[in-house]
């Protein structure tokens, strides 16, 4: 092509003929000089230029078209780069204003011009319209940028949504507190962290003394009011330290976690516990012991390093409940 459009440029008997070629070509043929000067153009260029005819571009520059500066520069920086480096930028996107106004893309070839002794002499450039391409491209990565943004918001939604649902697992649906996942979760936790620290805590089991018979008396519905407000009161008392942890553990029975504490810790905790419920003076009317609300708490002191497992410890802190309530019940016992 380069030696088609040097002959064009120096044969005079073919001129018309090769003008009449270009200027059937469906794509913009031009050339410069060294200093980005138009030397010529094919028809298709002169129209996308807003002039009737190429010979109306020849001695203009870039900054004479009706293109910006901005663009202009560009264009002429184009220009320069392959003149200096004598190497020609094939498959170029850019973004032109015609004349009338209309924003095209295009795709541009440049490739150094030499004269008849082979040194660079300027510049020939060719251009064809790609717009509709390009903009079919940039609506696809939108489309797409969209897609990715919907993905992310709703990857973000389902996982705040999963985090809701294991909350909701791990809370007991009447009270609102832990329940008894949450608390086996817990408790595997801390033991684990007191083993490693060779520290202990202490764990309680708390009982609403003569439940069955409230429920039995006045309903299920006060009976499901009761458990809201003793699971309240024991979490109000508990709330004074953030690793202290209060949970659900089945039907009237709730478990508390203390991480490091030790006796003296648990049984000043658990005294609290029992002045709280009996503050709130909940009438029993068919309590034996009490006309009110009272509850019953089983307290093992737990060293992991010593103890053969944790279900073990489970299990003396159950006994020392059932101990509480064999001893009278609203009152506090430790295990053995």
């Amino acid at each position: 092509m380069n030696d088609c459009l040097n002959f064009l440029i120096s044969s005079d008997n073919k001129e018309d003929t090769l003008y009449r070629v270009l200027n059937t070509l469906p794509q913009a043929i031009f050339w410069k000089d060294k200093n980005s000067i138009y030397l010529g153009c094919n028809l298709y260029f002169a129209k996308v230029a807003g002039v009737s005819s190429p010979r109306d571009i020849v001695g203009k520059t870039d900054y004479d078209m009706p293109w910006n500066k901005e663009q202009a520069d560009l264009f002429i920086e184009f220009d320069q780069r392959v003149i200096k480096n004598d190497q020609a930028e094939l498959h170029i996107i850019e973004s032109l204003i015609k004349a009338n106004g209309e924003h095209v893309w295009l795709e541009t070839n440049k490739l150094p011009l030499y004269d008849d002794s082979g040194n660079v002499s300027g510049v020939i450039g060719t251009f064809i319209e790609v717009t509709d391409r390009i903009n079919a491209k940039l609506e696809l990565e939108a489309l797409n940028k969209e897609l990715e943004q919907r993905v992310i918001q709703r990857t973000k939604e389902l996982k705040e949504a999963n985090i809701a649902l294991e909350k909701l697992a791990l809370l007991d649906e009447l009270t609102q507190i832990p329940n008894r996942r949450a608390f086996r979760e817990y408790f595997d936790k801390i033991w684990h962290s007191h083993y490693k620290d060779k520290s202990v805590f202490s764990l309680m089991l708390i009982d609403i003394d003569y439940f069955k018979r409230f429920n039995d008396a006045v309903g299920h519905v006060l009976g499901d009011e009761v458990l809201v407000k003793v699971a309240r009161h024991l979490d109000t008392v508990l709330s004074n330290k953030r690793t202290d942890f209060v949970a659900r553990f089945g039907g009237e029975e709730f478990a508390v976690l203390l991480p490091n504490t030790d006796v003296k810790g648990a049984q000043h905790v658990a005294d609290a516990l029992l002045k709280s419920v009996a503050k709130e003076c909940i009438q029993h009317p068919d309590s034996p012991i009490n006309p009110y609300i009272t509850v019953s708490i089983g307290i093992s002191v737990i060293d992991p390093v010593e103890s053969k497992n944790d279900d073990n410890s489970l299990d003396k802190v159950d006994k020392a409940l059932y101990q509480a309530k064999k001893n009278g019940r609203n009152r506090y016992q430790l295990s053995e």
